[in-house]
């Protein structure tokens, strides 16, 4: 028990000097040192590029893609099972087919609407349905 009692102030006097020493070393910095704000970091600020410089592609795509008439179709389970049939993969391949599509005259008869009563009358269904 009688080391620890000397051992003590030894410890306490031996943190004091370090403290000391560290201080008049220059390793604790004194307050002029430490006094002042803190700058905000110098960022990279680009100029924001104009609208002229912008140069967008062909906006058919994203117009049709945001028509009502385009959401109810995805969201139609009978056209999902059409698009995805081998069927109607090869005649989207096939170049006659592309050539009709792009015809303005079949374009016009598509968007005809004697030509779409035509097309949902049942008589008529049946006889394009027949061959002979």
């Amino acid at each position: 028990m009688a080391t620890s009692n000397k051992t003590f102030p030894a410890i306490i006097i031996g943190a004091i000097v370090l403290v000391a020493v560290a201080y008049f070393s220059g390793v604790i910095p004194t307050d002029s040192e430490v006094t002042g704000t803190v700058a905000p970091a110098e960022r990279y600020r680009a100029e924001q590029p104009s609208s002229d410089e912008i140069q967008l592609g062909d906006q058919t795509m994203q117009e049709l893609m945001q028509t009502d008439a385009f959401d109810r179709l995805i969201k139609d389970e009978s056209f999902r099972e059409l698009a995805s049939s081998a069927g109607f993969a090869e005649l989207a391949a096939n170049e006659s087919f592309a050539g009709v599509m792009a015809n303005a005259d079949f374009a016009g008869l598509m968007a005809n609407a004697d030509f779409a009563g035509l097309m949902a009358n049942a008589d008529f269904a049946g006889l394009m349905a027949n061959a002979d």
